[in-house]
């Protein structure tokens, strides 16, 4: 009798633990390999002088993007540019609208992260390899002669921003707006079942070992940022559905000794809509640290 039951309570385990890693394996490989999504909009039809370019990584990989100078201007050299990095699994189109108010004061470059929109790559790496393509788009900037740079981000494309501005100099302000701050916890919170979330995260760990040699507890912007000098702006709506707020917080607390971290909680609003309080916000931010440079 205690045999038997010894044998079902085992049997039990393994078909959980086995049930638990196929289903970690299926969510991890839908991450890496999100559906197709390349928006309609381009520069074009908003009747935008602009740039076609194709930004080239150092692993090898031809990234699609583009380059719309500031308002009235055909690649002014004096204009300062911001970086606009879109979200998971979204491209640079998903983005444009909500830069276009920045181009009163500035120039734009966008670009679609590996294996989204246009560009290259057989696996999106969720802000694990991202940083080389955010590498890519400074030195095509610095090849052409500009100099004054800034970085705004959205979910995953904040959480490279805060990453990519920890280590390049190059970037002197950075903008986040609703950025995980560890993947590890990310991978967790996305499974809301307490025990499930444990074991999906554990299974996301192992196979982004196996299949792609990266351990997804060293994609931490919240690790990255421990010794930022860049200026910072966080936003974060505190009831953002995908990425908890308690993100945010450990951002916070992170930079809660840097001179220059400003961070904006917001209480209402749309994930990837910049209203006018937003706008005011954020021109500030980059006007203040980015043309009193010049």
């Amino acid at each position: 009798m205690l045999k038997k039951a010894i044998f079902l309570v085992a049997a039990m385990v393994t078909t959980v633990v086995a049930t638990v890693g196929l289903l970690s394996l299926l969510a991890f490989w839908s991450h890496l390999n999100p559906p197709d999504m390349v928006s309609p909009l381009s520069p074009g039809d908003f009747d935008l002088a602009y740039e076609n370019i194709q930004l080239q990584t150092e692993d090898g990989l031809s990234l699609a993007g583009w380059f719309i100078p500031q308002a009235g201007q055909q690649r002014n050299l004096e204009a300062a540019t911001i970086i606009v990095l879109h979200g998971w699994p979204e491209d640079k189109g998903s983005v444009l609208r909500s830069a276009l108010p920045l181009l009163q004061h500035y120039s734009l470059l966008l670009f679609d992260f590996r294996a989204l929109g246009r560009s290259e790559g057989r696996h999106s790496t969720l802000g694990a390899r991202e940083g080389m393509d955010v590498r890519a788009a400074l030195d095509w900037l610095e090849a052409h002669g500009h100099d004054e740079i800034g970085v705004w981000g959205f979910s995953m494309g904040g959480a490279v921003a805060l990453m990519s501005a920890a280590h390049d100099p190059r970037i002197k302000a950075v903008v986040t707006d609703t950025s995980f701050a560890r993947l590890d916890i990310m991978a967790r919170d996305v499974f809301r079942v307490p025990v499930l979330s444990q074991g999906m995260a554990l299974g996301m760990r192992l196979w982004s070992r196996l299949l792609l040699g990266v351990d997804i507890r060293q994609v931490a912007p919240v690790d990255a940022i421990a010794d930022l000098q860049t200026p910072a702006l966080i936003i974060h709506l505190q009831h953002d559905h995908f990425v908890p707020f308690h993100h945010a917080r450990m951002l916070q607390e992170a930079l809660q000794d840097h001179p220059s971290a400003e961070f904006w909680f917001r209480e209402t609003g749309v994930y990837g809509q910049v209203p006018p309080d937003y706008l005011l916000r954020l021109r500030a931010f980059f006007d203040r640290h980015l043309l009193t440079r010049q």
